[in-house]
């Protein structure tokens, strides 16, 4: 049987305030086909003829798939972002 205090008996209470904030990361803005190609074009990567092989192969090797006509990168996605950027650092820069 548990102990319990008396009725009258004093009891300290101790109330400890815990405040939580909600953050959200501000990450990149996902690419749709049109907003990749534009970059690839930017940055001077591949040609109009490659643009469309490229998109595929990213999709076909499961990099990425779509969400609501967006890419969303996948675990393996992710992690071989995680291995050229730590690897690779020099190059991505």
């Amino acid at each position: 049987m548990k102990n319990t205090p008396l009725h009258g008996e004093k009891q300290e209470a101790i109330s400890k305030k815990i405040n939580f904030e909600e953050n959200e990361t501000n990450s990149m803005p996902r690419y749709s086909d049109a907003s990749l190609v534009s970059s690839l074009e930017k940055q001077g990567i591949g040609r109009p003829s490659t643009y469309a092989p490229i998109i595929s192969t990213i999709i076909m090797r499961q990099y990425v798939e779509r969400d609501e006509g967006k890419f969303k990168p996948t675990v393996l996605g992710n992690a071989a972002n995680e291995f050229l950027v730590k690897n690779f650092e020099d190059i991505l820069s």
